[in-house]
């Protein structure tokens, strides 16, 4: 009965030792099956590293752009589009004028004579205008043209005259 009992506890052990055995030989498996796996996410962080870093020079790069306008750069004026860049507050400039007031008003000064363009009683050159048609209603001037000289906007004799007044 000693070699039996010792029988099935070898028996009962050899079941132990190739359930383990499968056991480890399925943990193997998931393991090359789990390394392919951290290879392959690897790779992926790898390209997602280099992607970010690419990502992150073009915002610094867009950053830098967008800070730029005709004031710090060689960029023309049109290009600031219609916002007005805002003033660099380390340069402040003197809003007021340095003219000092002269107590007088603005305009033509009492006993200032002028200058202007005279006419003359015998000019250089002579050069004759004479209008086509009415100011007013557009009606036929040739017939009333001759030695007639107007000074004032041709109207015919038909058209009230405007006043200057209203």
């Amino acid at each position: 009965m000693l070699l039996d009992e010792r029988d099935a506890l070898i028996a009962e052990r050899d079941e132990l030792i190739e359930g383990q055995t499968a056991q480890i030989a399925a943990m193997e498996r998931r393991l090359v099956e789990l390394e392919g796996e951290i290879e392959e996410r690897d790779h992926t962080i790898a390209q997602l590293e280099a992607q970010l870093g690419q990502l992150q020079e073009a915002v610094a790069e867009l950053r830098l752009r967008l800070g730029k306008n005709s004031r710090n750069s060689s960029k023309p004026p049109s290009s600031d589009g219609l916002a007005k860049p805002s003033a660099n507050k380390s340069k402040k400039k003197n809003k007021r004028s340095l003219r000092r007031r002269s107590g007088r008003k603005p305009g033509g000064q009492p006993g200032h004579e002028g200058a202007r363009l005279e006419r003359v009683e015998v000019p250089d050159d002579r050069v004759e205008h004479e209008p086509d048609c009415c100011e007013g209603c557009g009606g036929d001037l040739q017939a009333l043209s001759g030695s007639r000289r107007v000074r004032s906007p041709a109207r015919c004799s038909i058209c009230p005259r405007r006043s200057r007044s209203g």
